[in-house]
């Protein structure tokens, strides 16, 4: 019974796994998709009279890209907080399988020394 618990909460959690792969696929495509079109948007902002040459047409553009960085590093400290909660409920669940087997070798043993013992005391 041990080892089927054991079994499906690994498959659950590798479940888990993949559909945090997925979605960060998903979201990275989107967050990209965003700061594209924001950049497309970008110089139709700054066509009034000179303002592209000014200078604040290129600091727009650093700002963007700026907050493009911060988005994607944003998603990723996400993705990888995903994951470690996952490595985590693994490692709760192969200690409590690998502390089940050893209670069950402990009680295994006793069970053999209590019939040693009383074997010995019928011979």
């Amino acid at each position: 019974m041990r080892a089927v618990d054991y079994g499906y909460g690994l498959s659950e959690i590798q479940e888990a796994r993949e559909a945090v792969n997925r979605n960060e696929a998903l979201q990275k495509f989107q967050k990209r998709r965003e700061y594209k079109d924001l950049a497309r948007s970008l110089p139709g902002a700054f066509n009034k009279r000179g303002m592209i040459d000014s200078g604040l047409h290129k600091r727009g553009r650093e700002r963007l890209e700026g907050a493009r960085e911060l988005g994607m590093y944003g998603l990723g400290a996400q993705i990888e907080e995903a994951r470690r909660q996952l490595d985590k409920q693994r490692l709760a669940l192969e200690e409590q399988f690998s502390g089940g087997l050893i209670d069950d070798e402990i009680a295994g043993a006793l069970r053999r020394f209590g019939l040693a013992q009383s074997l010995k005391g019928l011979i």
